[in-house]
């Protein structure tokens, strides 16, 4: 998966330390990391509640094995 293919309103499927989540993305900003370079943050509203804030690099969605659904 890649950034280009996540926008707002978009449904995605990943993984985490709770589990298989979907939810559907709310925002796209561009944010600090911790080496102090620019990268896209991706927030999306969980289905069974909260919200979840990741970083958008295509070496992190691919952790996560993030998907469209």
């Amino acid at each position: 998966m890649k950034i280009e293919n996540i926008s707002v309103g978009t449904r995605i499927r990943w993984s985490s330390a709770a589990g298989i989540l979907t939810g559907t993305v709310s925002k796209i900003y561009l944010g600090k990391n911790a080496a102090n370079g620019l990268i896209p943050w991706i927030v999306t509203k969980i289905d069974t509640g909260g919200s979840s804030n990741f970083a958008g690099t295509d070496s992190y969605l691919k952790m996560l094995k993030v998907e469209t659904i």
